[in-house]
């Protein structure tokens, strides 16, 4: 049975199973070229999957769809008033677009819509307009349904931990379920669903988003750097001045705050517009990250002492913050934690098409339920497209088998040059794993200000380690607990200090580091590149940067990769089995 997960907006994205498995997932920003693309239906993703799988509209069985930034257009209103003046509104709009020479975009949060409907004892479903979308995407008449927003997000952190009794956390921005619940707790494989907290005032996602913005930064983009900066800061001295925004309800199941009956989200970002006025940014984001951590820890605490569970699943576009991630992992109740490494809303497509398999055949999907081994879900080149590309470029290249390879890479790491990785399958979700990276030596301390800047990044991101699975363990405190989501790079740990001043580029000024953790089994060319480091240097690890510059998604296709290694961006370039090497390399 093929089963398509369809996420439209925001981060949009499309992932199919076959036979219960995962066979590709796709973000629209990686083939868009546009971050966070928030377009309205992810077509390019579409298409690329169709091509890459070889499965054609007409081989799909079912389609999982996410309601939450679904197209208003493919919604009628609850009367026809309503649709008479969302077309009116939806034509002034589009005329101020035109002149403003913008593009037109028009999304509904389909939770205001589901949530009158209800009133009138009327379904959303029943006002889709089914034949339309049916038209647009080219589907036959299938069988679909909408999934929930956090359920979407449960679902990938549930299922791929493979552990039955387990709880499910998932926190964002705001989600749906038709009522704006903000985060969700879950309860074993059929995810029970055990707490909701609702209302934007109280979401800690959205007070992460309104730290960001008045940081000057981009919300639901540049969070990870308010993370970063948090490490420089002081907490102290607006810690109790922001307890007031986010807290938790009296039995600890639930956020609240003290803006439910003081105008809602708008006051508290008032508040704190105020509030950090003539601050340092760094006190203020360590405060703001403190907070965070206080209240969701206790959160986490108080549900695993309910239930008696001691594993933990975490989802939602706020376990990106892996400060957060690592102090869950230290309480004394967890025995293990695990991220879904695509935590934001582009994982919802995973979600949701798996939503739809426990639907449609729900003793297949346990069945081939497994552990996750990898995110390489995404598309390959083969060598006869890529040597094109490079012949088209001009660039001098060679072809090498590949633990010759391996090893040549390992030198130009190890002699100090900066080399663009790009093979096999591109990774789905925020984190370049070594199949889109950017590799580098972890020894050279002046490295975060030379290489951001060549990157165009800011300068106090920290960068990560790629780090042989044998070695992990002696290098990083309570390694343990974390071990099996450090694949993916979504919790710090502390860093022994032995370990401090040998690998200065990747441990960032609070002593942690952010491990990817590489097996053998799980990608042997990768893990062979680092090994032949090793090697040379007697570091069983290497820095990995995401094969990207500012404000672009990460790279693609191999056109993009070249183009990096023409500005400059690095002196290598590996490419499959091929290198191209700058004559001189660029340290700043």
């Amino acid at each position: 049975m093929n089963i398509l997960g369809l996420h439209s907006g925001h981060d949009a994205s499309v992932a199919i199973l076959q036979d219960g498995r995962i066979s590709a997932a796709i973000s629209e920003e990686r083939l868009s070229r546009i971050k966070c693309d928030s377009d309205d239906l992810p077509l390019l993703s579409l298409e690329e999957i169709y091509k890459y799988t070889g499965i054609s509209s007409k081989g799909i069985d079912f389609l999982s769809l996410l309601m939450t930034f679904m197209p208003e257009e493919y919604f009628v209103r609850e009367t026809l008033y309503k649709e008479l003046e969302r077309k009116w509104v939806r034509a002034r709009r589009r005329l101020k677009s035109y002149l403003k020479g913008e593009t037109f975009k028009s999304v509904l949060l389909v939770a205001n819509l589901a949530d009158k409907l209800k009133k009138h004892e009327k379904t959303l479903e029943n006002h889709f307009r089914w034949e339309k979308f049916h038209k647009d995407f080219g589907l036959n008449s299938i069988k679909w349904r909408f999934c929930d927003h956090h359920l979407a997000h449960a679902w990938p952190a549930m299922y791929f931990s493979n552990w039955d009794e387990v709880l499910v956390v998932t926190i964002d921005g705001i989600g749906d379920d038709r009522i704006f619940h903000t985060t969700s707790l879950f309860i074993d494989k059929k995810l029970r669903r055990v707490a909701i907290s609702r209302g934007a005032e109280a979401s800690p996602g959205l007070f992460y988003c309104d730290i960001t913005k008045l940081l000057g930064f981009k919300p639901l983009r540049h969070e990870g750097k308010i993370t970063g900066l948090s490490a420089y800061g002081d907490p102290s001295k607006l810690l109790d001045l922001m307890r007031p925004c986010l807290r938790l309800s009296p039995d600890k199941m639930t956020f609240v705050s003290d803006f439910f009956e003081k105008g809602g989200e708008g006051e508290r970002f008032r508040y704190l517009k105020k509030l950090i006025r003539s601050h340092e940014p760094a006190d203020v984001a360590a405060a703001a990250q403190q907070l965070v951590e206080e209240v969701i820890v206790r959160h986490v605490q108080r549900a695993l002492r309910k239930y008696k569970v001691s594993r933990v699943a975490l989802s939602g576009g706020l376990f990106a913050n892996v400060k957060l991630n690592h102090q869950i992992a230290e309480l004394d109740e967890v025995e293990e934690i695990f991220v879904f490494p695509a935590m934001g809303d582009t994982g919802n497509a995973v979600g949701t098409a798996l939503s739809g398999m426990y639907d449609n055949d729900e003793d297949r999907l346990w069945e081939v339920r497994a552990k996750l081994d990898d995110v390489y879900w995404g598309s390959s080149y083969d060598e006869l497209e890529i040597e094109k590309v490079l012949k088209e470029s001009g660039l001098s290249y060679r072809r090498y088998a590949f633990e010759d390879l391996a090893r040549k890479v390992a030198n130009l790491i190890h002699s100090g040059r900066v080399v663009g990785c790009f093979q096999g399958r591109m990774e789905f979700g925020p984190r370049a794993l070594g199949n889109r990276s950017i590799l580098a030596a972890p020894t050279d301390k002046t490295i975060n200000d030379w290489l951001n800047e060549r990157l165009d990044r800011t300068e106090f991101m920290p960068f990560a380690p790629s780090v042989l699975a044998p070695y992990a363990d002696d290098i990083f405190k309570n390694y343990v607990k974390g071990a099996y989501t450090s694949k993916f790079m979504t919790v710090i740990f502390d860093v022994y200090e032995k370990w401090r001043s040998k690998i200065p580029a990747v441990i960032h000024v609070d002593g942690t580091a952010r491990p990817q953790v590489v097996a053998r089994e799980d990608n042997p060319r990768y893990y062979d590149i680092i090994d032949a480091y090793y090697r040379l240097s007697g570091i069983p690890l290497i820095l990995n940067t995401s094969f990207n510059v500012h404000e672009e998604p990460i790279i693609c296709k191999p056109a993009e990769a070249i183009k990096a290694l023409q500005d400059r961006r690095i002196d290598a370039l590996m490419i499959e089995n091929f290198l191209v090497v700058l004559e001189q390399g660029v340290r700043n």
